[in-house]
This record gives structure tokens, sequence and C-alpha cells, in this order.
């Protein structure tokens, strides 16, 4: 891997080193657990799944049938207590209850703005969502209509 600078030249050798914490360093050998640059042409947010207001039950809803990472996360709470959003990693429509999630979120009430500035939160099989009233794996409780208002999720 050859790492660049914004004019496409190399860094890292005698006519471009690198400084890491004040060393300078002329060549790099392996770079582990490197992340790139997120624009929507190279692998940023390109998608975004919106649902403008929950319907009454768990909303569950497959937004990536294949792999993607997910950037961003928007949602307004209407209600006087948390809802929790739950991500499965799945290209079919999770089924809450049933399929378990690879993670839950809290919905406080009022306003949420998650980013994962550019790194993204990583799903391996596919982007599916359910939306419950409590925060166990196994919740199924639905939401009442307009419980969640203007859910958008940025992803790749």
């Amino acid at each position: 891997m050859i790492i660049t600078n914004e004019t496409g030249a190399a860094i890292g050798t005698s006519a471009n080193p690198l400084v890491v914490s004040g060393t300078t360093v002329t060549t790099v050998t392996t770079v582990s657990n490197a992340v790139a640059a997120a624009s929507a042409a190279s692998g940023g947010i390109a998608l975004n799944a919106r649902l403008p207001s929950s319907a009454a039950g768990t909303n569950a809803t497959l937004a990536k049938a294949s792999a993607g990472r997910l950037y961003r996360l928007t949602a307004f709470n209407t209600t006087a207590s948390a809802k929790f959003i739950k991500f499965y990693n799945k290209a079919t429509t999770p089924v809450p209850g049933t399929d378990t999630p690879v993670w839950t979120e809290a919905l406080p009430v009022g306003r949420t703005d998650l980013s994962f500035d550019g790194v993204g939160y990583s799903f391996a099989t596919g982007i599916g969502f359910a939306l419950t009233g409590a925060a166990a794996d196994s919740d199924t409780t639905a939401l009442a209509a307009g419980d969640i208002l203007a859910l958008n999720l940025g992803y790749a």
C-alpha cells in the first residue's frame, strides 16, 4: 500500500517524509487497521434509509441487503420515555424477538444525532433495524404511530 497526500505524492519517502509525534518516517512497511477517507465516491455516505414517522409496531426494516457501513443516525423521539433502535447484521428483514441485534441504541426523549466520524459501524451481511419500547434483545414492545419522527440512517 502506498500512502499519498492530497496531490497524489507518496508519503513516507525521503522527498516527502511522514512525521509522527516528531519522528520522521521515510519507510512504511505495514499499516494495520487503516481507514480511508470517506467520501461518497470512495465509500462514504451514499445512501439513506428514511422513516418520516414510525408506524404502530416495531417498524422492522431492511435498509441494505448486502455488506455496508452505518455512518450516521438521526431521529426525534416524541414520547415521554426512551425508545430503542436495534440493528441487525442480516440481508433480510429482521424479526424482533427472534433475531439477535448486534447493536442497540437508546433514543432518548427529543433529538438523537449520532455520527461515526467517517469510520462507520461495519455490517458484514446487511443492515436491518427495528424500533422497540425496551432494550432487551428479545423485546418486541410495539411503538405507537408517530413515536419516532425523522429517522434517518446514512450508510454505504
